[in-house]
């Protein structure tokens, strides 16, 4: 949206992937302990006793289920606000959204039942920012002399995090132009 000498854009996205695996799995423990007792022939396989304990050793699986859903949402508006001998200053403000859910569940050693009843894990994360930019142009096409151009800029970005903190990110620069080809 232009504003005048300012303009606004803003955009919204929103993001879901889906995984899931899920294959067979041989636990030996089931086996062991049967062999131990006596209720398990590991030297005959068909033999009559074995078949609980073989069924008891290849009911398990290793499995893995998850949801990703990300949207992002941003609105920006830039733009001159005062000319200078250097050129116009400008100011660029801003503010975003960014928010992550993950529902998932991942297992390795997990009998049919037992992944059939369990629950997924589930987190989220909310980021709220701001952020600005300030662009001070001191020589440039209207005042030049021995030097072709020369700004300031300063910056910078908060972001609250909803699961840790905060934090704040300042940027300082300078662009200096000797000639117009360098």
């Amino acid at each position: 949206v232009d504003l005048g000498n300012f303009q606004v854009n803003a955009f919204v996205n929103f993001g879901r992937g889906n995984s899931t695996f899920k294959g067979g799995l041989i636990n030996t423990t089931p086996l062991v302990n049967a062999a131990r007792t006596g209720t398990f022939n590991p030297f005959n396989l068909a033999a009559a006793g074995n078949a609980a304990a073989i069924a008891a050793a290849t009911d398990w699986i290793q499995a893995g289920r998850a949801t990703h859903d990300l949207l992002n949402s941003r609105v920006v508006a830039d733009g001159p606000l005062f000319q200078m001998p250097g050129g116009d200053l400008r100011v660029a403000l801003g503010a975003e959204f960014l928010q992550e859910k993950y529902t998932g569940f991942t297992t390795r050693a997990l009998t049919n039942a037992g992944f059939a009843a369990a629950s997924d894990f589930k987190v989220k994360r909310d980021v709220w920012s701001v952020f600005g930019e300030v662009n001070l142009p001191i020589i440039g096409e209207d005042n030049r002399g021995g030097i072709h151009g020369l700004s300031l800029s300063a910056s910078g970005r908060y972001d609250h995090y909803s699961d840790f903190g905060n934090t704040f990110n300042p940027k300082f620069g300078i662009n200096f132009e000797p000639f117009d080809w360098l």
